[in-house]
């Protein structure tokens, strides 16, 4: 399924660069960037989840 929101692909730059200054700045530890990862894979499939719903509610 494709994205639901458009600049998906300028949000993950976002990301990427987000967790590149994250790890520059010693208050954060691996661990806080592996859970925060891993809670955007997360947020991610339910937003395919959601917009798999939709295009069936819509058919």
């Amino acid at each position: 399924m494709g994205s639901l929101f458009k600049g998906d692909y300028l949000w993950r730059a976002n990301i990427f660069e987000s967790k590149k200054n994250a790890l520059q700045k010693n208050w954060f530890t691996n661990e806080d960037i592996n859970s925060l990862e891993e809670l955007i894979g997360r947020l991610k499939r339910l937003k395919e989840k959601v917009g798999f719903i939709i295009m069936k509610l819509a058919i």
